[in-house]
């Protein structure tokens, strides 16, 4: 390791135990299992904006990239990515994404479909819009385009697999005899074990293969924003089931997530 690497290795450490501190949450790294990475921005509590030391963990419009998580990401990966050494070859290879999607399924769905769920329901609904943006939800993608196209992994998921993870492996993984293969630099490609071991996507996979159609769609990929009367019974059926299956998987994520960056930052030198 040299010492640029060393540098932003111990930045990231540090900024993280700093965000802890200022949480009154010192030397406990599991905190942030639950904690809600809009928070940033303060819409629940003012005190994110008008507190200036929080400035320096914000910088970025979507949760999954701002510098909290990207700190994050780096403790956690530096040394198992290739071309991720330093901050700078970070966020030159690769960008912050959120794993499961809220909007695709539910954008609208509190004004367009409100007398489709019951309070219960919205109170579960209410609950994932919060969960979708923890730790235990993002990951990183390659920023390089696929071999042999000018399409992004993240141009992928979100345009072919209207932004559902299962359908995004399948794409990659599945769909054709010599899979996808998405490059870093001229000779490093990662396939089904860099995903499930490295990201902790276990969940997804099966002897070593990504789980097609994981959260079980029966007709098409729904997106709230085109369900046919005939559809609303099974969008709702679709929507319970992949909260509580996209749940279980965040939650699972985020503790051992927690678990090794615990092991990063405290560990003994």
């Amino acid at each position: 390791m040299n010492e640029q690497e060393k540098k932003d290795l111990n930045e990231a450490t540090e900024k993280v135990k700093e965000f802890l501190k200022l949480e009154k949450q010192e030397n406990n790294v599991y905190y942030l299992e639950n904690f809600n990475f809009a928070n940033l921005w303060g819409i629940e509590d003012p005190r994110y904006i008008e507190d200036r030391r929080y400035r320096g963990y914000r910088a970025a419009k979507d949760e999954d990239s701002v510098w909290l998580a990207k700190y994050i990401y780096f403790i956690l990966w530096h040394d198992k990515l290739p071309h991720m050494s330093t901050f700078e070859y970070m966020d030159d290879n690769y960008g912050g994404e959120t794993i499961n999607t809220y909007s695709t399924l539910l954008g609208g769905y509190d004004t367009k479909y409100k007398d489709l769920f019951d309070d219960s329901d919205r109170e579960k609904i209410k609950e994932f819009e919060k969960t979708y943006l923890t730790i235990g939800n993002f990951m990183l993608l390659p920023k390089c385009r696929i071999k042999g196209t000018n399409t992004t992994l993240n141009q992928l998921k979100k345009s072919c697999c209207q932004d559902y993870f299962d359908l995004f492996l399948k794409k990659l993984f599945l769909d054709n005899d010599n899979n996808i293969i998405f490059q870093l630099g001229k000779e490093s490609e990662l396939k089904e074990k860099d995903f499930c071991e490295t990201f902790f996507l276990e969940a997804y996979f099966k002897d070593g293969k990504p789980i097609e159609n994981y959260f079980e769609h029966n007709n098409k990929p729904y997106n709230w924003m085109y369900i046919e009367d005939n559809e609303k019974k099974d969008y709702k059926e679709f929507v319970l089931r992949y909260i509580d299956r996209s749940t279980e998987i965040i939650k699972s994520r985020a503790k051992t997530i927690c678990k090794e960056l615990d092991k990063e930052l405290f560990k003994e030198t």
